[in-house]
């Protein structure tokens, strides 16, 4: 009597999870009938292969950018050659337009570890760098290269990379900003020596082309976003 007892009480129980089971399962169905909504988890996953990049920097000063992404976050360990030995330079600077105080950043390797730099972390493809060096070298590393990168231009001054492969004249590279750019300038080396050359939407030009390598200061008449592809 006790065995029969027990199997019943088994059996109800697998009854009551059945229907509760069953129960889900219909309601489910019912939401998903009714309002056509289904829940789908997607994961894009993005994979980009490192490449090399290398720029050569002359003795004095150089006004260049750095197109790969590195993640190395000193500047002495990151402006280094093919065989990963730092290059001999005195200083690098970048300007910060979000800063109106102090919108300058610099690093000089010959500081003393207890002096407080105000900048000293990776290269920024976006970004344009003054580099001073003592003696000719080439930057050398591998990293990642993106072929769309957005500039967030501000109004007035910027310093600003060119993280692209192929030159492209500057008419045609901002003709999406074309209502709101001033000027473009930029310190290269022509009939080997270097000098300052400079772009004007309005009047005669010197500088015609963005080059890979080199760096820009871009005056812009109000805050807009320039996307550089190739």
């Amino acid at each position: 009597m006790l065995k029969m007892r027990a199997l019943v009480s088994l059996l109800a129980v697998v009854v009551v999870l059945f229907l509760g089971f069953l129960s889900f399962f219909i309601s489910s169905e019912l939401v998903e009938t009714f309002t056509g909504l289904t829940t789908v988890a997607r994961v894009r996953i993005l994979e980009l292969s490192p490449e090399t990049c290398s720029v050569f920097l002359d003795d004095g000063l150089n006004v260049v950018s750095f197109p790969c992404e590195t993640g190395v976050k000193n500047f002495s360990s990151a402006l280094s050659d093919v065989n990963n030995v730092s290059l001999n330079f005195e200083y690098i600077f970048y300007f910060n337009p979000l800063n109106n105080v102090d919108p300058w950043n610099s690093f000089n390797p010959s500081l003393p570890n207890w002096t407080i730099q105000t900048s000293s972390t990776s290269f920024d493809r976006r970004r344009g760098y003054f580099v001073y060096m003592n003696e000719p070298g080439t930057y050398f590393a591998e990293g990642l290269r993106f072929n769309t990168s957005t500039m967030n231009l501000r109004s007035g001054w910027n310093l600003v990379g060119y993280p692209s492969e192929t030159e492209l004249e500057i008419v045609d590279a901002l003709s999406s900003i074309s209502d709101y750019y001033v000027s473009v300038h930029s310190f290269q080396l022509v009939n080997g020596s270097y000098s300052w050359l400079h772009h004007f939407k309005e009047g005669n030009s010197s500088l015609d082309y963005f080059v890979p390598g080199y760096g820009y200061w871009i005056y812009v008449n109000q805050n807009v976003d320039w996307v550089v592809t190739w």
